[in-house]
């Protein structure tokens, strides 16, 4: 069972520097997938750290794969989980990140 404590801040920008910084695999998250029809999509991935517990797939809202989705995958890597965000709306416009209002 994950400790919630222990993942709660996941949504500050912040969480996602420190953890990433120390990391090789920093610049190579983002990953290319390909949809059943071809459709070429980015999805945002995140090693687990240390013994692998299991995966996480997060889904994303409308407003894209935000700092926000990063810095809780970051929290749950940490915990040794693998984390996938696909970037579901890439279709409509790729990469797109709508600001929170």
């Amino acid at each position: 069972m994950v400790n919630k404590e222990r993942l709660s801040g996941a949504a500050c920008t912040q969480t996602v520097a420190p953890v990433c910084a120390t990391r090789q695999e920093h610049f190579d998250m983002m990953k290319t997938i390909t949809a059943s029809d071809g459709h070429l999509l980015n999805c945002w991935f995140e090693p687990a750290v240390g013994e692998r517990r299991g995966g996480i797939a997060i889904l994303q809202e409308i407003f894209g794969v935000t700092d926000q989705l990063k810095g809780v995958a970051a929290k749950y890597a940490a915990l040794g989980y693998e984390v996938a965000i696909p970037a579901l709306f890439d279709r409509q416009e790729r990469d797109a990140v709508v600001p929170f209002d």
